[in-house]
């Protein structure tokens, strides 16, 4: 394994991890290698706008259903759509912080409940995953690296965004408040 790929299958070993710990069985069975590609994305991206530096170093592909890791799709190819069945020796994993394993547990929980099919549509919206799929039709295949850059942009905007609106609903519920009373 390419030493810039150690991090992000320690990642990707720590989301299995975690799946593997769950109670419901109809979430368990949906970890596919398709939705672990989806969820290290979106940790990467979030890492990206919060830290404004990467998770790990490992690119993401454009393929046609959204983000792909290849090093970390090809480790877990054999499972082809199936449940990712691995056993994790969590005290294996040396290469993440504590600080990072809490980020990791916070992503997991906000997507896992999600399916494979949604977290690609999700993924489908992302400017950076269209950018780098650029004049490549929806069933064209892809191996354009999708821009860090680019998505630390995107991400920090949503983050921006979304204080905007609930700096907005803040202001017209205490002007209401003020009406009101």
């Amino acid at each position: 394994m390419r030493e810039k790929d150690k991090k992000i299958n320690e990642v990707a070993s720590f989301f299995i991890s975690l799946n593997n710990d769950l109670d419901d069985i109809i979430i368990k069975r949906g970890f596919t290698n398709k939705k672990l590609q989806k969820l290290l994305y979106f940790a990467q991206a979030w890492y990206l706008a919060f830290n404004q530096t990467p998770l790990f170093e490992s690119d993401f592909q454009a393929w046609i259903h959204g983000p792909v890791n290849p090093a970390v799709y090809q480790r877990f190819k054999k499972f082809g759509f199936e449940q990712i069945d691995e056993k994790i020796d969590i005290d294996g994993l040396q290469l993440l912080s504590n600080k990072e394993k809490d980020f990791l547990i916070m992503i997991f929980e906000s997507y896992v409940s999600f399916d494979a099919q949604y977290l690609e549509a999700l993924s489908h919206q992302d400017i950076p995953w269209i950018h780098a799929r650029n004049l490549y039709s929806h069933n064209m295949p892809s191996s354009n690296i999708i821009s860090k850059d680019e998505i630390q942009k995107e991400y920090e905007k949503k983050i921006s965004e979304t204080k905007e609106k609930f700096l907005n609903a803040k202001r017209k519920l205490s002007q209401w408040s003020e009406d009101y009373w």
